[in-house]
């Protein structure tokens, strides 16, 4: 069974001082002086010296709210306190049905057990848990009271993953992991009414269990998921998915975090490191570029330096490199060519693929004359230039400023 304890206040202390603060939003009024007694160090422990059962505790940092602390745990009757100069219990959750999950099995403590728990980043108090016997809750004021929203979903299944979305609160995405019941069925769902109605999503993912689904911070219709196999990603809200695995290891993922600055997702596996890839891009494959056959993205200014090609330390040269990246809607045959006003500066070929491609061009000039840097190639020196991709009838160009 899940308990829950909200303390507001401006400092929360480790042994649960006294504190004060007042609370309105989305509903929801906390105003409560409150001092928590009989609170030590054994609450903080695996288990406690009075027996209360396994503790997990899930300390939310972020910036609705930071002073909220939540208690979870399998058996919790509350915590003795003084409110307002008075001794009283205080009781710490409703629960419609009694409890959270469909409760231990006798010999296996694998069961009744909450696997997820996660507040929506746009709204205040709606919060999301998962069991490992199938059973998923919302609350909406902050967890005050529950109601079970699994009733249409797979039965038993372990729920690996729950994401609020970033972008619409009626919305939530839910994974479910059968593989301990033989089931290898890659199951996630889509709620756009806080989970009282599902669609299943991911109709070509491979079979392999899921165990973790995100939505991406920036571009609503791109979706993550992590399974025993890798990573996927989707375009379209979910509902076709491509691999996402060039130089990840081919292991069970089981956490996926995008950095909102670096652009990054960060890939957790089951026992082959982290891994960390640039989505910038794929978050700027929006439905205008996704229509086009062939999308150059802006290039990025340089700056000059004139001891590109000279000898560094050691039998190392200083090197100049530029990344391209353009978006092909297919594989095949493309060139790309650089000028300066009509003269051809270089030609590259390349064997394209369809979707992000991404080229290290080292800012080398195709010429004859005779290079004066010491490992012998000639760079292309201050100035605006013109880099046009083709393949076949279709074309893109974008600027290039070296200043």
């Amino acid at each position: 069974m899940i308990y829950k304890l909200i303390v507001s206040g401006s400092h929360l202390e480790k042994n649960f001082g006294q504190t004060k603060n007042e609370i309105q939003k989305d509903g929801l009024n906390i105003s409560k002086e409150v001092i928590l007694t009989n609170i030590d160090d054994s609450v903080f422990s695996t288990t406690n010296a009075i027996g209360m059962g396994i503790i997990k505790l899930s300390k939310i940092l972020r910036e609705l709210q930071p002073d909220i602390f939540i208690v979870y745990a399998d058996r919790f009757e509350g915590f003795a306190a003084v409110v307002a100069g008075t001794q009283m219990n205080i009781p710490v959750a409703h629960i419609e049905g009694g409890d959270l999950t469909n409760g231990g099995i006798k010999g296996n403590v694998s069961y009744g057990t909450l696997t997820t728990i996660i507040e929506s980043s746009i709204r205040y108090g709606l919060i999301y848990v998962g069991s490992d016997d199938g059973l998923i809750h919302v609350s909406k004021d902050g967890g005050f009271s529950w109601k079970n929203i699994s009733g249409s979903l797979p039965e038993k299944m372990w729920v690996s993953g729950i994401y609020p979305s970033n972008f619409h609160q009626n919305r939530v995405y839910v994974s479910l992991n059968g593989y301990r019941w033989d089931n290898f069925d890659a199951m996630i769902y889509v709620s756009d009414d806080y989970g009282t109605n599902w669609s299943k999503i991911g109709h070509n993912l491979p079979k392999e269990p899921v165990n973790v689904i995100i939505e991406d911070l920036e571009n609503e219709k791109l979706v993550y998921v992590g399974t025993d196999h890798g990573v996927y990603v989707s375009l379209d809200y979910g509902n076709k998915f491509f691999a996402f695995g060039l130089g990840l290891s081919n292991s069970p993922v089981h956490d996926l975090v995008i950095h909102p600055r670096e652009k990054d997702l960060v890939v957790g596996t089951h026992g082959r490191s982290i891994y960390v890839a640039g989505i910038k891009y794929l978050q700027m494959l929006n439905e205008k570029i996704l229509t086009k056959n062939l999308h150059f993205f802006k290039v990025d200014k340089l700056k000059f330096n004139p001891r590109w090609g000279s000898r560094g330390w050691g039998s190392n040269y200083l090197t100049p490199n530029l990344e391209l990246v353009f978006y092909s809607k297919f594989e095949g045959k493309t060139e790309i060519i650089i000028y300066k006003d009509d003269e051809m500066k270089k030609s590259i070929d390349i064997d394209a693929n369809k979707g992000l491609n991404f080229i290290n061009y080292d800012l080398s000039v195709d010429t004859k004359e005779k290079s004066t840097t010491d490992n012998g190639i000639t760079y292309l020196k201050k100035g605006d230039y013109r880099i046009e991709i083709t393949q076949g009838e279709n074309s893109s160009e974008e600027k290039l400023i070296i200043n």
